[in-house]
């Protein structure tokens, strides 16, 4: 059997075979074959591809649904913000504008886009009034367990293994507090000092190596509050809304989470002018506006140990910086935000040791 247009010719009982393990397509004028194997594979990229486009159209479907609901009705106005993408929310956003070294970023850029006094965001999970500026803080610490109550994320509650009860949480706090006044006041913790003092220099002398002493301002900047201003020991802490309210002319609903956050206010130069500048002046006088500066928080949960531990610290600060000489290894090391500021590399300087008597080391 001769076949014109390939220009061969075949014998019949051959024919079939060939026609079964290729496949013609015509196209214009001429007649092109390829391999069924071939074919094979084109039909599982197509099934791949219209997997693909069915996923992503079930994807932006879903997000247009979960947007729609939570638009406002009509007789509602919730606060301004963007909620990020379904579960996610903004995250990834939070977490990286810390881990940048500028955990203000979130906080601040949102500010200007939305709204100076509060905006909504999703984190975690949930949706999240942040509350900002002075007036924001004085309302969530003036109104604890009236309209917002302690919460956490459910993972973080897993990670310490703490109970989600809310009359637990308040139990727990109100048991803390009846016991940590006695522990903190001013007279007990005048008699921890000569402890306190013995046991850092002793860590200092089994721990620490140095060969030269280095001024004790040091230890008064550390300390200073201008540094908790810049570098504050947290970044704000979440509550849950456990009745509807209105703040500023937004309604924030019952199950949402508030947030307050202490680069509102710190790194506001209405509040603090030239924010990134240490300034101890700053303090001076009738020193900042109330509620600006909240590096311990406010309210009923205010940290009951902070005088405790600037006090700690304070000791354990003088025994180093007067025993120890620094040198920087990256002058431009960047902080970053995890649970509390750290070095980027966390290793940003060298301590070197000298040798000295504990007890001239005492006087």
């Amino acid at each position: 059997m001769v076949l014109p247009f390939l220009g061969l010719e075949l014998k019949l009982d051959r024919v079939s075979s060939f026609l079964t393990d290729h496949t013609f397509i015509p196209y214009k004028k001429h007649i092109f074959y390829y391999p069924t194997s071939s074919f094979a594979l084109l039909d599982h990229m197509d099934l791949t591809l219209s997997c693909l486009l069915l996923f992503g159209l079930l994807y932006a479907s879903f997000s247009l649904f979960f947007n729609f609901r939570k638009k406002s009705p009509p007789d509602q106005r919730y606060p301004p913000g963007n909620t990020g993408w379904p579960f996610i929310g903004e995250s990834l956003e939070y977490v990286a504008s810390g881990r940048n070294g500028t955990p203000d970023k979130f906080v601040r850029e949102r500010m200007d886009k939305f709204s100076p006094e509060v905006f909504k965001t999703s984190i975690a999970g949930e949706t999240v009034a942040v509350f900002c500026g002075a007036a924001g803080n004085k309302f969530l610490f003036s109104n604890e367990n009236k309209l917002v109550a302690s919460w956490m994320p459910s993972t973080f509650l897993k990670i310490i293994n703490a109970k989600k009860s809310e009359t637990g949480a308040i139990l727990q706090g109100k048991r803390l507090r009846s016991m940590l006044p006695e522990f903190l006041k001013p007279e007990a913790l005048q008699k921890y000092l000569p402890v306190m003092d013995r046991m850092a220099m002793q860590h200092l002398e089994r721990d620490w190596s140095v060969t030269a002493a280095i001024t004790f301002v040091v230890c008064y900047l550390a300390d200073h509050p201008d540094v908790l201003r810049i570098q504050p020991v947290a970044p704000g802490t979440f509550r849950k809304v456990i009745k509807d309210f209105t703040y500023a002319g937004f309604k924030i609903p019952k199950e949402w989470k508030a947030f307050w956050s202490v680069y509102s206010t710190h790194k506001d130069p209405n509040y603090f002018p030239n924010p990134e500048k240490f300034d101890p002046s700053r303090f001076e006088g009738n020193g900042p506006v109330p509620y600006s500066f909240v590096p311990f928080g406010g309210g009923p949960r205010m940290c009951p140990g902070n005088e405790y531990a600037r006090l700690e610290v304070l000791i354990f600060m003088h025994r180093l910086v007067t025993k120890f000489k620094w040198k920087r290894l990256n002058p431009n090391e960047k902080i970053i935000i995890e649970l509390s500021p750290v070095p980027f590399s966390k290793s940003s300087s060298t301590i070197e040791k000298f040798a000295y008597n504990l007890n001239q080391a005492a006087n």
